[in-house]
């Protein structure tokens, strides 16, 4: 008989055994099914083509911040869990950091990963602009380690760099409006690049626009500052602290900080550094509620000066006045002062045509002239009262008193027929503002910083300003986007309003909701 069946089914069973024996020594399996993936490509460009190596990031809920680069000719390729997924283009050297599909994470496109291929994803990158130039001193020479600051949006945003040893500085922005300021340690003001000369004064400086890719060259000439220095008493004794020293410039109706002194509470002494101009200085006790200011007028070149002040009561309850009556030529204009605590002793008035101060219109009515055709009035009005602060406060601003038309001549000769007299037209009333609610961020505790966001307004082109009041009182300087809060604040609630305007809208306040009470 033969062997090999026998050799066979021997074979057979080794083989069988080793096998069971690899299983129950842990011998390698067939691996598991890997977690499920597939990819999301597509292309990053700008204004010149292909961005090569920029920096793509894949944010999702399974794997957060993948990135890679782009390859030389801009295309990418992701490999990602199954998942979806929101992506960043950034490369900051050259470009401005692009949300594919959005400005931000919240409104981007999401793409879904799955077993099919993401692909076809394009972005173009906005190329950056260069803000460069040499800041230089009041003789000629370099300022070494001057910040400069390119302002954008209204002066609510900007980019900052400081100049080298040779006073050159280079900025990196997006394309956009530009406001481009200097400042340097010592006796040299703020200073703002203006195509009439460098200037001290933020409303004279030059706001110019600057598209991708382009180089704007901006060269500024600081100014030597007049100082101003001098004792700060409260009701004959100095005060101790939470004293504010700031110097406000007119801008329009309104005033802007333009610099902030310093104060010493030790020997009640202050310093504060101003360029040439107009400007209230303003000494606020905010822990005393005790207030004054002065007017001055400073030149180039002005020599320090000295100035003492003494900071007096504010009002309990001040009011904001308003104006009776129609604006138009002719018609009478009536100011309300409205309720003041305590009590002042009288109050004095003066009227204003677009902010500025009608001559001789210091009483509480004012008679519409023919020279108000065209403008909006507004009235300020001054509670006087012994041992307070001389404090006032300025009311809206009438609607635009209408043009009246011009007449049509008398023919010299007898018409006939008799020609139809043309009608007077009617006024075009003011174009609207429209605004969302604004919004306080911020934690409401002593010592912390609220912030203001304004909320969505239409058209574009406003002009903004904000109040903040403590439990509905306006407190007094208190007209930037954020506030710092006091001692006085704790245990009261908090509100903003921000004031838009433009030429030939009516003017729109809106009030935030009320902070919590403060800590």
């Amino acid at each position: 008989m033969s062997s090999t069946p026998r050799r066979g089914r021997l074979a057979t069973a080794i083989v069988t055994l080793l096998t069971t024996v690899g299983l129950l020594v842990g011998a390698a399996p067939t691996p598991a099914h890997a977690a499920d993936t597939g990819t999301l490509s597509g292309t990053i460009t700008d204004s010149h083509g292909p961005v090569a190596y920029a920096t793509v990031t894949a944010y999702g809920s399974i794997n957060n911040g993948t990135s890679i680069l782009t390859d030389a000719d801009g295309t990418f390729t992701f490999s990602l869990d199954y998942g979806s997924y929101r992506i960043l283009a950034s490369d900051p050297a050259h470009h401005l950091m692009s949300w594919i599909g959005g400005t931000e994470y919240g409104n981007a496109t999401t793409y879904t990963v799955s077993a099919t291929p993401v692909t076809g994803i394009t972005t173009s990158m906005v190329r950056l602009a260069t803000i460069s130039g040499t800041i230089h001193l009041p003789d000629g020479s370099p300022a070494s380690g001057a910040q400069v600051i390119a302002w954008a949006n209204a002066g609510t945003s900007g980019a900052s760099s400081t100049t080298d040893a040779s006073g050159h500085y280079d900025i990196s922005v997006g394309p956009g409006s530009f406001l481009v300021q200097a400042q340097v340690a010592g006796n040299y003001p703020t200073t703002f690049y203006s195509t009439d000369g460098s200037t001290t004064q933020r409303g004279q400086g030059t706001t110019f626009t600057i598209g991708e890719d382009a180089n704007q060259i901006v060269d500024i000439t600081l100014a030597t500052g007049t100082r101003f220095t001098g004792t700060i008493t409260s009701v004959g004794s100095k005060p101790t602290g939470n004293v504010s020293v700031v110097g406000w410039q007119q801008v329009g109706s309104g005033w802007n900080a333009v610099s902030q002194g310093t104060y010493n509470a030790s020997d009640g002494t202050y310093d504060l550094l101003l360029g040439a101009g107009t400007y209230i200085i303003s000494f606020n006790q905010s822990d005393a509620s005790r207030y004054t200011e002065q007017r001055v007028v400073v030149t180039t070149g002005e020599a320090d000066q000295s100035l003492d002040a003494d900071c007096l009561p504010l009002y309990d309850t001040v009011a904001t006045p308003t104006i009776t009556g129609t604006a138009a030529v002719g018609s009478i204009l009536i100011a309300d002062p409205g309720t003041w605590s305590p009590a002042p002793d009288s109050f004095a008035y003066q009227w204003l045509r677009n902010g500025t101060e009608i001559p001789g219109a210091v009483a509480s009515n004012y008679t519409v002239s023919a020279a108000d055709q065209g403008a909006q009035l507004a009235v300020i009005v001054t509670a006087i009262k012994t041992g307070y602060f001389h404090d006032y406060y300025q009311s809206s601003p009438t609607a635009t008193v209408p043009v009246a038309p011009t007449p049509t001549p008398t023919p010299t000769a007898t018409p006939t027929p008799t020609p139809t007299p043309t009608p007077t037209p009617t006024p075009t009333p003011a174009k609207k503002i429209s605004g969302t609610t604004p919004k306080i961020t911020g934690s409401a505790k002593v010592g912390k910083s609220l912030k203001v966001n304004r909320g969505t307004w239409s058209p574009s082109g406003l002009t903004y300003r904000y109040q903040w009041y403590r439990n509905g009182k306006a407190i007094k300087a208190a007209t930037k986007s954020s506030y710092k809060l006091t001692k006085s604040d704790k245990s009261k609630y908090l509100t903003v309003k921000v004031t838009a305007k433009r030429t030939g809208y009516k003017t729109l306040s809106l009030t935030s909701k009320k902070t919590t009470k403060v800590r």
